[in-house]
């Protein structure tokens, strides 16, 4: 997955609003601050509005049993990726069966419960977490972000300071302009590649 810096975001979206985006060094600490204060809201909102491919997986889970036989897993386990939103438990291996059975599942804040009898190892498609973009300037400016959501951070970064500086038409434009790109993004997987939901819709109940 191509990536892009969250210092060239920053810049293309101050210049892109009227302010000196040569160099980093030109924009005020505060400046800095607030874009990237913004930067975690947009890039939260863009990362969560869609099942991207590129940001989710299907793994195998190790189904952990409680005192009361209960069946779960937990999101945030030793050794394993946390998980963010969960779209679908499988009993089979989606990567090599076309219609994987599924197990219904309840989220139950940081676990995900299931029947009783539940095979030991199930397959679990969630979204990846979000970059969290850092309170320490130098360390954010340095973070990357998914590349194809790097135009719609910097329409809604450039809405922001348009809108600080009381440009609210110009802003408006360009809210209209990250919108029409995110959406634009979504229908090229849905209609063109037919890569999202792939697994979706519920099969079988296990």
């Amino acid at each position: 997955m191509r990536t892009v810096t969250v210092q060239s975001i920053v810049l293309n979206a101050a210049s892109r609003a009227g302010l000196d985006g040569a160099s980093i060094d030109n924009l005020s600490s505060t400046t800095k601050t607030i874009m990237l204060d913004n930067l975690n809201i947009h890039l939260r909102t863009a990362w969560e509005l869609f099942d991207w491919p590129d940001l989710t997986t299907t793994e195998s889970r190790t189904v952990q049993v409680g005192a009361e036989g209960d069946a779960y897993i937990d999101r945030a386990q030793a050794s394993e990726v946390e998980m963010g939103e969960v779209f679908n438990v499988m009993q089979d291996n989606p990567t090599v069966s076309a219609s994987p059975r599924q197990i219904s599942y309840a989220l139950d804040t940081d676990k995900i419960r299931l029947p009783s009898d539940s095979p030991a190892t199930v397959y679990v498609r969630y979204r990846t977490l979000p970059t969290i973009i850092s309170a320490t300037i130098a360390t954010a400016l340095a973070q990357t972000v998914p590349g194809f959501l790097a135009d719609y951070c910097k329409f809604m970064l450039t809405g922001d300071l348009l809108t600080e500086d009381g440009q609210l038409d110009k802003a408006e434009v360009m809210a209209s302009r990250a919108e029409n790109y995110i959406v634009a993004e979504m229908d090229k997987l849905t209609f063109q590649q037919n890569q999202p939901r792939r697994w979706s819709a519920q099969v079988t109940n296990y």
